[in-house]
């Protein structure tokens, strides 16, 4: 997962974190609930004995396929904090990629209720001029915070400094005039008068 997402030139990732699972704890009890009760059946009924794995395949098959397809979206689901953007990605049978460019967040902030702010764990909202950009569940928001804050407050070290002096790159094989020539009266050409033809 970690080389799916393209970076540009001069761009690398300083963390990646997969969100907090969610939505698993239910199909992990009705998984649980239905194992136990094949298991019951199977062994106080002894005509459905021989057929255990009939039982199984008919109630917690789909239990197992919700498991599995909900484990596999949730470990797909990443988000990377690059020293220039923050990137969310993930999906199983279609992948999607968002994207905010560092210079275009206006501010942080992270939405949470009472019990995620307990176990450490709430949304980061990023502010921009075109709407906000959730990151999803995630652990220690407060710190992811601070690091999206500290990556902003960093220069990227491609810009230019301000005083910076540029040179000139010129071929010594041609010839530039740093005076411009005065248009004669009556000529339909240039031409340069006699006085200003100094070195």
């Amino acid at each position: 997962m970690q080389g799916r997402s393209a970076l540009r030139e001069n761009e690398h990732r300083i963390i990646s974190v997969t969100p907090v699972v969610s939505g698993l704890l239910r199909p992990l009890l009705s998984l649980a609930t239905s194992l136990v009760a094949v298991n019951f059946i199977a062994t106080h009924i002894r005509a459905l004995s021989s057929h255990e794995g009939l039982l199984l395949f008919i109630f917690a098959g789909p239990c197992a396929v919700v498991v599995g397809t909900r484990t596999w979206k949730w470990r797909s689901h990443k988000l990377h904090v690059t020293n220039q953007r923050v990137i969310a990605e993930g999906g199983v049978a279609t992948r999607f990629t968002n994207a905010v460019e560092l210079r275009d967040i206006l501010g942080t902030g992270i939405e949470q209720s009472f019990v995620e702010r307990v176990l450490r764990r709430g949304e980061v909202v990023l502010d921009t001029a075109s709407g906000p950009f959730y990151s999803g569940l995630v652990s220690h928001p407060a710190a992811l915070c601070r690091l999206i804050d500290s990556e902003r407050a960093t220069p990227p070290s491609g810009n230019v400094p301000l005083d910076t002096v540029f040179e000139a790159n010129l071929q010594p094989d041609r010839v530039f005039e740093t005076r411009p020539r005065r248009r004669i009266d009556g000529e339909s050409e240039w031409s340069m008068r006699p006085d200003e033809y100094r070195d």
